[in-house]
């Protein structure tokens, strides 16, 4: 961490550039998976696990593209499937937003555990099995159901 030290009786004045969250940013991409089209998301923060879910999207066929470094445009459009490779999410923790972006927009769903959960002993809850987390969504029920 940095440590700045004012020494002085002088006034403090300039302008410095506060980053976007990055818990806020880590769950935004994997929401633009539910837009078709162009997807606009500003005060990006510039770090690894950013970059990391850029490149997810990236290996569904998304289009990625850095409007300035805080601002990234994402375009859906050309998905192809809701299967995360397993490479890339194992890298980020923040992988498992996937899951639920692509079970809404595709009904089904495969995305690999982050590497770092079991590495440190942290296992989300309900995503006990090693390896990769699959989920479906249930049928629709054939009639409305009763209040």
């Amino acid at each position: 961490m940095i440590k700045y030290i004012v020494e002085g009786g002088r006034p403090l004045f300039g302008e410095i550039h506060i980053s976007g969250a990055k818990n806020a940013a880590v769950a935004i991409i994997p929401a633009a998976l539910m837009v078709t089209g162009p997807c606009r998301i500003e005060n990006v923060p510039q770090i690894s696990d950013v970059t990391i879910l850029l490149g997810v999207l990236q290996d569904l066929g998304a289009s990625v593209r850095y409007l300035n470094p805080h601002t990234v445009e994402v375009d859906c459009t050309k998905l192809r499937n809701g299967r995360v490779p397993y490479e890339s999410a194992r890298q980020c923790r923040a992988s498992y937003y996937m899951l639920g972006a692509l079970l809404g927009r595709f009904g089904a769903a495969d995305v690999a555990l982050p590497f770092r959960c079991w590495s440190m002993g942290r296992v989300p809850p309900k995503l006990q099995p090693p390896g990769r987390a699959t989920s479906a969504a249930p049928k629709r029920p054939s009639r409305a159901p009763s209040m």
